[in-house]
Order: structure tokens, then C-alpha cells, then sequence
């Protein structure tokens, strides 16, 4: 046994005293008083020892503490073998929690650099509008100074994105028109709320839609020119050889009751062309014409039974049944019912359209959740292709042989002017979900 071990010592001393305090004890009540004295001191120098033993025992355990907390690589003179061990067990965790430490260095870094040069700006702000760390894409588009410490200190050209995001709801979404370098930048926003460590924050994005935008806008007109320069051109070329012919028949010295006739009909034929050209023109300027909603409160399940009613014999005619389901039934929605019902009437006959094309069982569904907030209606026909699903909001774009291509593009304005989404999703060969997000 080594008896240099501070425990086993511990241990001896202990058992010491009580051995002494027990025969003390017995020597008493057999009448021998002297004996229990001396064997009553005993037992007080094994608790002195015991006691000198635990302060030896406490000190070398500060010793290793020590160690610890000035991060000691070797282990202290002190130490004799029973705490090496414990020396070797610290060393080891040590170790461990250097290579995580050095792991999560290398990954905030990581973030840190990825942060500092993406495009999008991003900053975070405490409730009271201080601002807590930003990237420097967010101090380049908010013209941060950079002293900067509160948003109130931003240019005042942010003035009314600082009112709105302080109050901004979790997840909301805004865009911007502010004045930056003499001219108009656009740039969308969206607000995250959340907490750490008890203490609450708001974290803001900020992205140029600029560049986008202009695009975007650019190959709209590129639609655009296309889709007007065809039409016009289908319209004018007729036109213009029908005239043509005209003038040769007027050219003759004298008409007959059969020439008469011929420009007659080319005329008549002129006129129609000409009316269709209107007419073209007349659904151009609806199209970029969009009255403002007059909101009211609209019970979802009469609307949709009234269209299932408008839609019933088109749907008959193909055999097709129309499902209506609204969750909760007494749902109600704060919106334009004539405008409404202007788009789910689009819809549905969008939807009959592509489920005449299908020989399975034909279903049209109109769907209305209010806890996930969104209408919907769905077919199971045809699907869209992939190939018109890129051109499917182009104005006057139509998959139908006689469809003006209006239809969507105009039910897609309308959802909007009301603040909401119009989603298409399609898997081509099995049917579509066209979903208002509201």
C-alpha cells in the first residue's frame, strides 16, 4: 500500500479516530477515566492529521486549478503521480476544446467573408433602432456614416424605410423608390424578428433590384414590340394587299356589276380587319388600365358557388365535376367581389380548357384555406409545358387557338392591385394549381 497517497492518509485517520473515539468510549464506562483520556487525545491528533492531510489535498487541487486557468502545458512540480492523471485528462480536454475553438473560428470567418461580399445588405438592429452589426453592402445602400449607431442617423432619403422597419411584422416584405446618386433606385426589403440569449433583434435585407428591374423591363418591351409588331402586321399586310387590288379594279375604265361586287366584298373584308385591329388596341389599353379594388367583405363560399354556377354548363360539356371546398366554411375575405370573380372566372375557364384536352376523369377544385391564407383552383388536365411556362404572364400569350392571351396577365394585375400573390404550379402531363396568396 502507498501510504503517501493523500486520500489513503485521509482515509487511516479517519478510521484512527473512530477506532479511538470507540474505545474511549468503552474505557469510560469500565471505569478507567485515565485510559479514555489518553485514548480521547488519540483520536484529536488523527483529526489534526486528517485535517492537515485535506489542507495538503486542497492546495494541490488549487495548484492544478491554477494550472488550468493560466493554461499551464506542463504539469505543476507539485503533482505527484495520484493527480497526473487529472493533469493528463485536462491536457487532453484542453486539446479538444482548441480544435472546436479553431473550427468555429474557421466558420465564422467563412460567414464573415461571405457576409462582406454578397450583394445584398444586411443589417441588425435592437428594437430601439440601434444598430448592432451590418455588412458592407448594407453601409454602401444606406449611405451609412460610419459613426453611425441608430438608424435615425441615415440619409433622408431612407426616411420612410427607418418608420417602416421598426415596425415592420416578422417576414415582411416592402420595396423602396429612393433617390441615390440623382436618380430613382429601387430596392426590396424584408424584416426577420428574432431573439438571442433573451434580448431581441431585427434583421433587415436589403437588395438593388436596379439592375433587375431594368432587365426585367427590357425584355418586356422586347415582348412587347414583338407582340404588338405581329399583330399590327396580321392585320395591316391583308389590308394593305386588299387595297391594293382595289385600286387595280378602280383603275379599269369601266365596272361591271361583278367588279362592283369584288370591291365590295374587299372593302367589307378591309372593315373587319380594321375592327379587329381596334378591338386589339381597345384590350391593349384595358390591360394596362386597372381600376383601384372597392373592398368590401366577400363570403369565399357563395363566390365560389356562383362561379361553379356561371361555369356548370362549360363544365357539363366536357364532363367535368367542380369540388368546392373552404376551410372554415364561413370564411371571409376583404376584397373587390366583381374583380374577384373576374380572375377565378379566368381561372376556371383556363382550367376547363386544359381538361378538355385530358381523357382521365376530369376534376376542377376551387380551394380556399384562410389558415394558410390562399384560393386556389386546381385542374388535373394537361398541365402546362416548360416551354410556355416562361411566356406565360406575356401579354397577349396564349396556349389556346382562339384565347386572346389577356386572361392571366389581367387576373395577375388584379390580385396585385388587392396586395396579394398569383403563384402558378404545374407538372406537365398531370394538371396545374394556380394559388392567390393573400
Amino acid at each position: 500500500m502507498d501510504f503517501k497517497s493523500p486520500y489513503r492518509q485521509l482515509f487511516v485517520y479517519a478510521v484512527l479516530a473512530c477506532v479511538f473515539v470507540g474505545t474511549s468510549t468503552w474505557s469510560y464506562e469500565q471505569g478507567r477515566p485515565l485510559t479514555a483520556l489518553l485514548l480521547m487525545l488519540l483520536a484529536m491528533v488523527a483529526l489534526v492529521h486528517m485535517w492537515r492531510v485535506l489542507g495538503r489535498i486542497e492546495r494541490r487541487w488549487w495548484l492544478l486549478f491554477d494550472a488550468w486557468e493560466a493554461g499551464e502545458p506542463r504539469r505543476p512540480a507539485a503533482f505527484q503521480r495520484y493527480y497526473a492523471k487529472a493533469h493528463d485528462r485536462w491536457l487532453a480536454s484542453m486539446a479538444a476544446l482548441q480544435q472546436q475553438q479553431e473550427k468555429q473560428e474557421a466558420r465564422q470567418l467563412f460567414l464573415e467573408t461571405l457576409l462582406a461580399n454578397i450583394e445584398v445588405g444586411l443589417v441588425v438592429l435592437r428594437p430601439d433602432g440601434s444598430i448592432y452589426w451590418h455588412n458592407p453592402a448594407a453601409m454602401r445602400w444606406l449611405q451609412l456614416p460610419p459613426a453611425a449607431r441608430h438608424v435615425q442617423q441615415l440619409p433622408p432619403a431612407w426616411e420612410a424605410w427607418k418608420q417602416w422597419v421598426l415596425q415592420a411584422a416578422h417576414h415582411e416584405e416592402r420595396l423602396f423608390e429612393i433617390a441615390m446618386d440623382h436618380s430613382l433606385m429601387s430596392f426590396a426589403s424584408k424584416v426577420s424578428r428574432f431573439a438571442v440569449l433573451g434580448e431581441a433583434f431585427i434583421a433587415v435585407g436589403i437588395q438593388n433590384l436596379q439592375h433587375l428591374m431594368e432587365d426585367k423591363e427590357m425584355m418586356a418591351w422586347q415582348q412587347l414590340t414583338r407582340v404588338l409588331t405581329h399583330e399590327i402586321s396580321n392585320s395591316v399586310t391583308p389590308i394593305a394587299s386588299i387595297l391594293s387590288s382595289v385600286r387595280e379594279l378602280m383603275q379599269a375604265e369601266a365596272l361591271t356589276a361583278e367588279d362592283h361586287a369584288e370591291i365590295q366584298q374587299a372593302l367589307a373584308l378591309v372593315e373587319r380587319r380594321a375592327q379587329d385591329l381596334i378591338h386589339f388596341v381597345q384590350e391593349f389599353r384595358n390591360l394596362t388600365k386597372m381600376p383601384e379594388p372597392n373592398r368590401r367583405w366577400v363570403q369565399v363560399r357563395q363566390l365560389f358557388e356562383e362561379v361553379a354556377q356561371l361555369m356548370q354548363q362549360e363544365a357539363e360539356a366536357i364532363q367535368a365535376s367542380i369540388e368546392i371546398r373552404v376551410e372554415p366554411a364561413h370564411m371571409q375575405l376583404w376584397a373587390d367581389r366583381g374583380l374577384l370573380m373576374q380572375v377565378l372566372i379566368n381561372l376556371c375557364k383556363n382550367a376547363l380548357h386544359a381538361l378538355a384536352e385530358t381523357e382521365r376523369v376530369r376534376k376542377l377544385q376551387l380551394t380556399a384555406v384562410e389558415g394558410e391564407r390562399y384560393l386556389a383552383v386546381e385542374d388535373n388536365g394537361t398541365g402546362i409545358s416548360p416551354e410556355a411556362m416562361r411566356r406565360l404572364f406575356v401579354p397577349f400569350f396564349s396556349t389556346k387557338k382562339k384565347g386572346s392571351g389577356i386572361g392571366l396577365s389581367l387576373s395577375r394585375q388584379i390580385v396585385r392591385a388587392h396586395g396579394w400573390r398569383l403563384r402558378v404550379q404545374s407538372e406537365w402531363g398531370k394538371g396545374t394549381r394556380i394559388r392567390i396568396d393573400f
